[in-house]
């Protein structure tokens, strides 16, 4: 510190002697703050620092008020509230609430494929997808989309069908029935 006085620089002895966000510590001035060294005009003294509780992560709004780190972004605080900054390619936050983050997953999620709020239609005998952010089916077990038409999804049954026993285009021969997709003696 300064002795304007003697013209001098001198040890510290009491956070007073020190400026405006700065403490006494080990008899130096150090950036810090206490009640006889308040911070400067718009920080606020957290936990002995001088913080700007408008957008501090760990002191949003008020001190000890720490932003939750949400799921797939980086927390953000604006104005001394909480938020989610930018999601991840292939997240996005559908629900808009800051304490989950992006929850949505686009890229693989049947209920926001490619975008919040777009549901993968269900087909017969089929399960909805995701891949890429694109909707798809897969053919439940015994099941197949023999015609290429997702609007029936998967319409034939492998384990019985006479035309399509085992495998789409696979047609009992005369005699044969198809039971459990394989040819049998009628």
């Amino acid at each position: 510190r300064c002795d304007v006085a003697r013209h001098t620089c001198e040890q510290c002895l009491s956070d007073d002697q020190c400026g405006a966000g700065s403490v006494c510590s080990a008899r130096r001035c150090v950036p810090g703050c206490s009640a006889a060294s308040p911070c400067p005009s718009g920080r606020t003294c957290c936990a002995g620092a001088c913080v700007d509780t408008a957008s501090s992560l760990a002191h949003c709004g008020a001190c000890g008020r720490a932003c939750p780190v949400p799921m797939g972004a980086p927390a953000t605080c604006a104005a001394g509230v909480c938020g989610v900054g930018a999601c991840s390619p292939g997240r996005a936050d559908c629900d808009r609430d800051a304490t989950n983050g992006c929850e949505a997953n686009t890229a693989t999620g049947v209920t926001s494929c490619g975008a919040c709020g777009t549901v993968c239609p269900t087909r017969a005998n089929a399960a909805a997808t995701c891949a890429a952010g694109a909707c798809g089916y897969t053919c439940t077990a015994g099941f197949a989309d023999c015609d290429a038409n997702p609007a029936n999804g998967c319409e034939v049954d492998l384990r019985t069908t006479m035309s399509n026993c085992g495998r789409c285009g696979n047609a009992c021969a005369a005699g044969l029935t198809c039971v459990s997709s394989t040819f049998s003696l009628v």
